[in-house]
C-alpha cells in the first residue's frame, strides 16, 4: 500500500512546456521506456482527463487503492478527483490528457456517458486483443499526428479522432466487463453525477438535488434508477463512502477530519454511516488496508 502523512492529498494540472500555448487536450508521446517524475510516486489527482496507451511498460499503478501492474499494449484511463500513485514505473507510448472543459462543448458532452467515462465497473484498465491493439495503435498515431503539426482545421480533426477512439473503447470495456445494462445516454444523468461531484459534501437531501436539475423528485428518482440500478441517495452515499475511502488509504487525517472534511459535524454519526454503507469502521477499513 502507498500512504503519506499529508494532510492533504495534492492535484496536479497538466503539464505545460515553456510557451506551449494552452489547449483543451494535451498529448505526450515518447517511443523510449522513461521513468516517472518524482511528483507521480506519492499520491496525488489529476484536475483532468487522462487516458494512456501504454506501448511497452513496467511497473505498478494504484488508481482509487486499486494495483495495476503496467503491461505493453493496454489502455489505462482515469478521471479527475480519483487518487493515483506509482512505483518504479517506467512506460512509453502515448499519453492523452484532456481538460473538463473539452467535455463542456456541446459535441464532445455525451462522451462522458460512455461506459468507461461512467466506470460503473470500478476497472481503470482496458486489456486489449491482438487487432484491437492494431487499431488503438494506428488512432492514437493519428491523433499524435493532428497534434503536433499545424494545420487547417486541426482541433476539429484531432476531436474526430479523439471521438472514434473513445466510442471504440467503450466497445472494448462493455465486452471486457460483460456489461449488459443500459448505456448511460440521458443528458440529465450526467448533470446529475455534475451536481454531485460538486456538491457530495455539503448536499444529501434528494430534494434539492431535484430543484437543482428543475425536475420532480420523484421523476429524478425514476430516471436515475433507471439509468444505473440505483437511488439518488444510494450515488450520494456512494461517492461520500469513496472520498472516505480515499483519505483513510492515502492520508494519516483522523476520522474526525475525514468526517469534517465530508460536511459530518458528528463523528460518530459518520462513523455509523460508513460501518452502514461498508460494514466495517472507518478504523476497521485503515487497519485492514494496512496489514
Amino acid at each position: 500500500m502507498v500512504n503519506t502523512p499529508a494532510r492533504a492529498i495534492p492535484v496536479y494540472n497538466i503539464f505545460r512546456e515553456p510557451g506551449e500555448r494552452m489547449r483543451l487536450v494535451t498529448v505526450r508521446h515518447n517511443d523510449e521506456l522513461l521513468p516517472q517524475k518524482k511528483i507521480w510516486l506519492s499520491p496525488h489527482r489529476k484536475a483532468y482527463y487522462l487516458l494512456m496507451f501504454i506501448k511497452t511498460g513496467s511497473g505498478r499503478h494504484w488508481v482509487d487503492m486499486v494495483p495495476y501492474e503496467f503491461k505493453s499494449e493496454a489502455v489505462f484511463f482515469s478521471t479527475p478527483e480519483q487518487v493515483h500513485a506509482k512505483d518504479d514505473v517506467r512506460t512509453s507510448g502515448t499519453a492523452i490528457c484532456i481538460t473538463s472543459d473539452y467535455f463542456q462543448l456541446k459535441q464532445n458532452a455525451d462522451l462522458l456517458l460512455l461506459p468507461f467515462m461512467q466506470n460503473m465497473n470500478f476497472g481503470n484498465e482496458i486489456i486489449l486483443e491482438k487487432d484491437e491493439k492494431k487499431s488503438i495503435s494506428e488512432l492514437m498515431q493519428h491523433i499524435v499526428t493532428e497534434y503536433e503539426h499545424t494545420e487547417d482545421l486541426q482541433d476539429e480533426m484531432l476531436y474526430a479522432y479523439i471521438r472514434i477512439l473513445f466510442i471504440y473503447l467503450a466497445r472494448i470495456y462493455n465486452k471486457q466487463h460483460k456489461n449488459t445494462g443500459p448505456l448511460q445516454r440521458h443528458e440529465l444523468y450526467r448533470r446529475f453525477q455534475a451536481e454531485i461531484e460538486n456538491h457530495y459534501k455539503s448536499i444529501s437531501e434528494v430534494k434539492t438535488y431535484a430543484t437543482m436539475l428543475n425536475i420532480s423528485v420523484s421523476h429524478l428518482n425514476a430516471l436515475i434508477k433507471e439509468q444505473s440500478g440505483k437511488t439518488v441517495m444510494m450515488h450520494v452515499h456512494d461517492r461520500q463512502i469513496l472520498e472516505a475511502k480515499r483519505l483513510l488509504y492515502n492520508t494519516s487525517m483522523s476520522v474526525k477530519e475525514i468526517a469534517f472534511n465530508l460536511g459530518f459535524k458528528d463523528t460518530s454519526y459518520f462513523n455509523r454511516f460508513f460501518k452502514r454503507i461498508t460494514s466495517v469502521t472507518p478504523l476497521d477499513y485503515r487497519n485492514e488496508i494496512s496489514e
